[in-house]
């Protein structure tokens, strides 16, 4: 029989991170997180679901077990990529303390730019076929396929693929 050792670890959803954007993101951050674990012999990191929030702001109630939150997306990331200015990446950020988190303000500017990035891949808006990858620190990216993204407070379809980008 094999003998588990015992680790220790810290539950914490990505939306807690600290980021500029009023909501935490797979950005810098994320990897400055996971190295402070490593620092202090954490072993595990645990987080709630990566899945689209229901109405209440739940991750446990959404539409769909496959779609990933686009609030986790960072901004920074898809301007890296030539999808975005940094105007576009400036109006994503929130003037409060980076250690809250604002729903309200993160869904409506990350839609609004995120919008903005596709149409610069695909100006007519009709998808065909074109995927945005937004790669992230944290080897995780979210891939956008096939599909105009949605106004906000919709379903956005969205593959979300560990390993490296």
């Amino acid at each position: 029989t094999e003998v588990m050792s015992r680790s220790s670890g810290v539950l914490m959803n990505v939306s807690s991170l600290p980021s500029p954007y009023g909501i935490g993101v797979f950005g810098k951050e994320t990897k400055e997180w996971i190295d402070r674990l490593a620092s202090m012999r954490f072993s595990v990191w645990q987080v709630l679901p990566f899945n689209v929030l229901n109405v209440e702001g739940s991750p446990y109630g959404s539409c769909s077990a496959f779609a990933g939150n686009p609030l986790y997306i960072d901004p920074r990331g898809v301007q890296a990529m030539g999808l975005a200015t940094a105007e576009d990446v400036k109006a994503c950020e929130y003037d409060g303390t980076p250690y809250t988190t604002d729903y309200a303000f993160a869904r409506e500017t990350r839609m609004a730019f995120l919008e903005k990035a596709f149409k610069r891949v695909d100006p007519k808006g009709g998808g065909c076929g074109v995927s945005i990858v937004a790669s992230v620190g944290a080897g995780i990216c979210f891939v956008y396929g096939g599909q105009r993204i949605p106004k906000r407070n919709t379903v956005v379809d969205v593959g979300l693929f560990a390993g490296r980008v």
